[in-house]
This record gives C-alpha cells, sequence and structure tokens, in this order.
C-alpha cells in the first residue's frame, strides 16, 4: 500500500513539474525549473513520513494486539452487559501508589495473577526481593511474595512490607500447589527453564514421600499467617481455580483490580474483561501458548497416597473450623476435590488397572 502512494505522488510530482500551463512553468529559467522540482519531492517526502509515523504510531498502540474474544460473558455477571469486542490491553507503567501485597505458597499461580493484576490496572508489579527496583520506589501496584515460605522468602527482605496495609491470599488446592512447585525445583535443579517441564512421575513419587508432610505445614502456615496479618476489610481471597475458569475468571479479575486500585480506575473498561481474561489465561496470546500448564513431560495426574490425602483432609478441615466466612466455601471445594480422589482409589483397587496406574502410587 505504501508503495502505491509513492508511486502515485511521484506522478503527481512530475505533472506539477511539466505542466505548461500552471504558473508560466514554461516562462521559468532552467535553475527555476530545478527548484521546482526539489520543492516538489520535498512536499513528497514530508507526506511519506507523516504517513509511515501514523501508522508506527498504531502499532504501537496495538504492541499488546488486539483480540475477539470467542467467550461468551458469563451469566449474572454485572461486569460485562454485552458481549466482548475487539480489546486493548496497556502495556503497565511504575506509579506512585500504595501497593497491596499478593501472597501465595508456590506453585499457586502466583505470576498468572502478576500478569492478570498488570493488566487490569495498567500498574507494574514487583515482589519481595524488589528484582524490577520498582518496589523500593513505591511504584508498584501490587508485591509478589511467598513469605513464610522458607524455600522462597527472605525474612530480611520481607520485613520493610510489613507495613503493608493490605494483601490479597491467592490460593490453590495443595493437591495440584504441591506438585507444581515440586516442578519448579526439579526445572531449577536440572538447568531447565522455568515452566518449561514436567517431572517424571517416578522423579515426583520419590521427592512426595520425602517432602509432603513439610509442604504441607508449609501451605497451611502460609495461609494462617496471612489470614492473622490483615483484617477481612483489608484482604482479599481469590483462588486460583477461580482465575483460570471462564465462569469466574474475568469477574474475579475485576474484583481483584479494584481491590488494589483501592477505588482508583481501571486501564480497561469493564466491557473489556472477558476479553482481557481471554487474552491472558484462555489463549495466553500473550506468550503465544495453549491454555493450562505449558510444561511438557509425563501427564500432569499427581498421585498421592491413602494416608496422605487423609491427612490433607484434617488440616483442611482444621482450617475450615478456624476461618469461618469466605474462607469455608474455599476449603469445602478443596475438600470434595479430595473425596472425590478418594473415591476414585477405591474404584481402582476393584480392578480398573488404568486407574491404579494414575491414582495409586
Amino acid at each position: 500500500m505504501l508503495i502505491d502512494e509513492f508511486v502515485i505522488m511521484i506522478a503527481v510530482a512530475n505533472r506539477l513539474s511539466r505542466n505548461n500551463n500552471i504558473n508560466g512553468y514554461d516562462t521559468l529559467t532552467k535553475h527555476h525549473r530545478t527548484i521546482v522540482r526539489l520543492i516538489s519531492f520535498l512536499v513528497i517526502l514530508l507526506t511519506l513520513h507523516g504517513i509511515i509515523a501514523g501508522r508506527s504510531n498504531l502499532s504501537q498502540e496495538r504492541q499488546h494486539r488486539q483480540l475477539e474474544s470467542s467467550l461468551a460473558p458469563p451469566e449474572n455477571n454485572n461486569v460485562v452487559v454485552e458481549p466482548p469486542r475487539d480489546c486493548s490491553i496497556s502495556r503497565p507503567e511504575p506509579r506512585s501508589m500504595k501497593p497491596t501485597m499478593i501472597a501465595s505458597y508456590p506453585g499457586s499461580g502466583a505470576k498468572l495473577t502478576w500478569k492478570l493484576t498488570r493488566a487490569v490496572t495498567g500498574v507494574m508489579t514487583g515482589d519481595d526481593f524488589n528484582h524490577n527496583g520498582l518496589v523500593g520506589k513505591g511504584q508498584v501496584v501490587g508485591i509478589k511474595t511467598h513469605y513464610p515460605s522458607e524455600c522462597c522468602s527472605n525474612i530480611d527482605a520481607f520485613t520493610p512490607l510489613l507495613l503493608v496495609d493490605q494483601s490479597v491470599l491467592l490460593l490453590r488446592h495443595p493437591m495440584k500447589a504441591i506438585p507444581s512447585y515440586h516442578n519448579f525445583m526439579y526445572e531449577r535443579e536440572n538447568g531447565l527453564k522455568n515452566h518449561s517441564t514436567r517431572a517424571p512421575l517416578e522423579t515426583w513419587i520419590e521427592w512426595r514421600d520425602a517432602n509432603f508432610d513439610e509442604q504441607l505445614t508449609a501451605w497451611i502456615s502460609l495461609v494462617k499467617f496471612w489470614m492473622g496479618h490483615h483484617s477481612n476489610e483489608q484482604r482479599l481471597i481469590t483462588t486460583y481455580e477461580k482465575l483460570i475458569e471462564k465462569e469466574t475468571g474475568p469477574k474475579e479479575i475485576y474484583r481483584l483490580g479494584h481491590f488494589v486500585m483501592r477505588g482508583d480506575g481501571l486501564a480497561s473498561p469493564e466491557e473489556d474483561i472477558v476479553c482481557l481474561w481471554d487474552y491472558i489465561v484462555n489463549t495466553r496470546a500473550d506468550e503465544n501458548t495453549r491454555r493450562s500448564s505449558k510444561r511438557q513431560g509425563d501427564p500432569s495426574l499427581r498421585p498421592y497416597t491413602e494416608e496422605q490425602l487423609n491427612t490433607m483432609l484434617n488440616e483442611l478441615k482444621t482450617l475450615k473450623n478456624l476461618y469461618p466466612g469466605e474462607f469455608t466455601s474455599v476449603i469445602e471445594e478443596y475438600l470434595s476435590t479430595i473425596y472425590r480422589s478418594q473415591e476414585s482409589m477405591k474404584t481402582a483397587a476393584f480392578g480398573n488397572t488404568d486407574e491404579i496406574a494414575i491414582i495409586k502410587p
């Protein structure tokens, strides 16, 4: 298209410079004719520069690409009142504001939540180690932390952040979070790219039996710390499970965005929330990957022994009694998942060899 426009302009310039009936061109000296031609071509160059610059700006505005979501809005969701349309996601920028701690056990979708928070708010996030340097400047909307998990936090780095006045507690079922954390450890120990490889099943089983009690205790301890660190008004509870489901995800990131922005507006209009969610979670268009885990390798199902499932049940029931209210509904869902796994184990025990291979270590 740009070449066609250039050819047309050249033709116009030639016509301007050769038309003997315009402004007495034929009466001009050779020197003056040369000047007229130079002026004509200068006009063309300036015009082309304007066209290119305009297209460059448009490209920058679409840097995070526009995407038409294939999802219908969730029913009874007051966030979206019309079917989703093309939406754009702004590049997050540093902004001086009061931050919110975003706490989770490692393996609970912290990176995904980080990206969703940036997209819906338009503001950069950071972590408790201040890796991008913005936390120390007070220019982030959220600060990711795994405190008090010993594996991925540091008391010296975290201590100054104790004064942050509100938090998001991001939960993921320990049945899934613990294996996800193990995959991270497996990648690191073997020099593999993060979120690239799922540990072999036999490696998981060996690690699980050596570390299950410690990791379940770490999951419980993190929950207890953050449930006690802030009041209900200063804390928002969300779950990885809700964030990735199309029936609940858009509404959940809308709720998350408003909480961390403390009443300020979001970067995206309400009608774009479903499209934004689809872009990051469902299609993962920002990473050119498919939905669900990007890790390759053995099947994602990670088995537990019956004794380990019973231990998990008892610990979750204790938490449910400690924190009635919103937390209760989350734990009830997690308990139901364990009950279903136990039923599967019973089915396997009656001779279904396929299920034995998946469920029983």
